[in-house]
């Protein structure tokens, strides 16, 4: 196996305006859709849409959410053995509002995802064998992502943490990420500087390198991606596309980034084909539906997995 996710579904609703909305105020929208999506979720079919092995460990509702997720995740030859159906609850939920520029404002109701407890993590003692690579976000309980970060320390198997939503992270968790790879606005979050310029993200990169961090990937939009490690920093740049929705970018540049460095690409290679990835993604409307495939990322970057 190449990739286990342990994260997050989320089933997204998702509206289309032209503007968004300020407090108070009521717009008229444009579309409504019905996506399956989530952090881990998303992660893990663009890794497998681009030729990785996955595994997804997780938590959905015993509701019609939580079979479309099911069903979408089997679809996706992504191996689900270990999601697990929470009874009386609902799956995960997201709202999300898209303007006219592919922007996009979310809220999340995280439902079964945060019954996700740290006691249902046996099953990794015998799969991070067989593992390249773990990821994990910030949809579960934090207990629970500090639990397989450290079975991932123990066993030697790199641990990639997509930072999101954004929390402040203990210097433990922080000492046991290989790859942590926050957006401009959670890298301030987590270190509680401001970031404006590239050498303020730069600065904030380095004080989580001090912190045990062993790769920083700072992704800047259409500006690309920012790594930062003891040896390097180093702005790859992005793929100029026309965004229409920028709801699964970040997803999408997490599972291409883990699928790019479990085939044994160098991490500038890793992140330059995982900005390819993420520009097409914005380029179609939804979260796993906007996931390309190999083909369409190789057209792009002239990268390939193979």
């Amino acid at each position: 196996m190449d990739i286990l996710v342990v994260g997050s579904y989320v089933t997204d609703l998702v509206v289309t305006t032209e503007k968004m909305p300020y407090p108070g105020e009521t717009v008229l929208g444009n579309t409504f859709s019905v996506y399956p999506g989530g952090k881990g979720a998303n992660q893990a079919v663009a890794a497998s849409r681009l030729g990785a092995k996955v595994s997804m460990s997780g938590k959905v509702g015993d509701d019609a959410n939580g079979k479309m997720m099911i069903d979408t995740m089997k679809e996706e030859h992504v191996d689900i053995s270990h999601t697990y159906i929470e009874k009386n609850m609902t799956t995960g939920v997201g709202s999300i509002t898209i303007d006219s520029s592919g922007q996009n404002r979310i809220v999340v109701v995280p439902g079964a995802n945060m019954t996700y407890q740290k006691e249902e993590l046996e099953h990794l003692d015998t799969q991070l064998r067989d593992v390249d690579m773990v990821m994990c976000q910030l949809e579960i309980p934090y207990e629970t992502v500090m639990a397989v970060a450290d079975k991932c320390y123990d066993n030697q198997v790199p641990f990639l943490l997509n930072p999101a939503p954004a929390s402040v992270l203990n210097d433990r968790l922080l000492s046991r990420v290989d790859f942590l790879t926050p957006n401009e606005t959670e890298i301030e979050i987590l270190t509680g500087r401001t970031c404006k310029t590239t050498q303020d993200v730069v600065d904030a990169s380095k004080e989580l390198i001090c912190k045990g961090v062993k790769n920083v990937i700072v992704t800047l939009g259409s500006k690309g991606a920012l790594i930062v490690n003891k040896d390097m920093v180093k702005v790859i740049k992005g793929y100029p596309v026309e965004a229409i929705d920028t709801v699964a970018a970040g997803d999408c540049f997490n599972g291409a980034f883990a699928a790019a460095t479990t085939k044994g690409l160098s991490i500038e290679e890793a992140v330059r084909y995982a900005n390819g990835a993420a520009a097409l993604s914005v380029t179609k409307n939804g979260a796993i539906p906007s996931l390309p495939n190999s083909e369409d990322v190789k057209a792009l970057t002239g990268g390939d997995l193979c």
